[in-house]
C-alpha cells in the first residue's frame, strides 16, 4: 500500500482485527487473506489503492464470511477514504 498512497503509515493505517487462523495460519477449506501485490484479474501489480482495498474487503469477506459484519468492513472503508483520497473513486466525465 505504501508504494500507492502518498504518505501510508501502517501503524497508523486503518486496520480490523481479525483471528489469527485465516489471516496468518490456515483456515480450513479457504486457506489465508491474500497479502499478494499482484491483481488476480491483469496478473499484474496493483496500480491503485482503491483495487487493492477493493480486493481486501473480498478477502476478508471470502475467509471470514459473517465473522465480521458488512458495518465493521463499511466503517474500515469510510476510514480508509477520509484518511487516504487515493481510496475514493475516480470522478468521471470531467475534463
Amino acid at each position: 500500500m505504501d508504494k500507492l498512497v502518498a504518505n501510508y503509515d501502517e501503524m497508523k493505517a486503518p486496520a480490523i482485527l481479525v483471528p489469527s487462523v485465516g489471516h496468518t495460519r490456515t483456515k480450513d477449506g479457504v486457506g489465508i487473506v491474500s497479502r499478494s501485490p499482484i491483481n488476480p484479474k491483469t496478473g499484474k501489480p496493483f496500480t491503485n489503492a482503491r483495487e487493492l482495498s477493493a480486493r481486501d474487503i473480498r478477502e476478508l469477506r471470502r475467509v471470514y464470511g459473517d465473522t465480521i459484519s458488512n458495518k465493521q468492513l463499511q466503517e474500515l472503508i469510510n476510514l480508509n477514504k477520509s484518511m487516504y483520497p487515493e481510496m475514493n473513486k475516480p470522478k468521471t466525465g470531467l475534463h
